[in-house]
């Protein structure tokens, strides 16, 4: 009977553990080599390998300057005019649509809403501002409204912010949701929310300022009230 020979045994690889990176980098001649496929890698592309993430020190253009440079918005934010210049004159059956929209800076804690006014005829934002909830904010959105506009009817929801304002205006009444007295505004605010990130309702996208918020607020609402034109 044929003997089975006996298999041989092959010497197993031996696994060789993945050198740290600072090893690597303290090996003789390791850095220059290092340095010399990073200048190759910039060369080919800009911002390196496309996808590779290119870290703050490897690009010493970067070196000395701010983290967060200066946005494009806070620019064109001040050359904006402002919003009672953009908006058309008003006329006798004209009705303002106000409510407000929630929204935060920088963490979720620290709350602010936009309160809008809307000319329900245009379609236009007449006035806006960024705040609280108090009655402090809705005086001062009623502070911004053009003196002509502020003589017409205007309706907003029951919040109690609005009573100190408007008791003894008998232009203004409050209705709820369901009258479709604000059904425009309504509709304004589900516009921002797809537009802007910062303003939907559960985002991680927030301004880290209060200044950036108004700022990039004043440039959609001054988009879309010449869009509406």
């Amino acid at each position: 009977m044929r003997k089975l020979r006996h298999r041989q045994k092959w010497p197993q690889r031996q696994r060789i553990s993945a050198i740290p990176l600072q090893k690597l980098r303290s090996l003789p001649g390791a850095r220059s080599g290092l340095e010399r496929v990073f200048r190759r890698r910039k060369a080919a592309h800009p911002s390196g390998l496309p996808g590779a993430r290119v870290q703050k020190r490897d690009q010493p253009h970067l070196w000395g300057k701010p983290k967060y440079p200066l946005p494009l918005a806070q620019k064109k934010g001040h050359r904006a005019k402002s919003i009672a210049e953009q908006v058309d004159p008003a006329e006798e059956n004209d009705v303002l649509e106000l409510d407000e929209c929630w929204t935060y800076v920088r963490q979720r804690s620290n709350k602010r809403w936009l309160w809008v006014a809307l000319c329900r005829r245009t379609r236009q934002i007449v006035a806006f501002v960024i705040g609280d909830r108090s009655a402090k904010t809705c005086a001062r959105l009623w502070a911004k409204i053009p003196s002509e506009y502020r003589e017409k009817q205007s309706f907003s929801d029951f919040w109690k912010s609005y009573r100190p304002v408007f008791e003894e205006d008998s232009t203004h009444e409050q209705v709820g949701k369901g009258s479709g007295e604000l059904s425009h505004v309504e509709r304004f605010f589900g516009l921002i929310r797809q537009r802007l990130s910062r303003y939907a309702r559960e985002t991680r996208s927030a301004s880290q300022t209060e200044r950036m918020l108004h700022l990039r607020t004043k440039l959609f609402v001054d988009t879309y009230n010449q869009a509406v034109t």
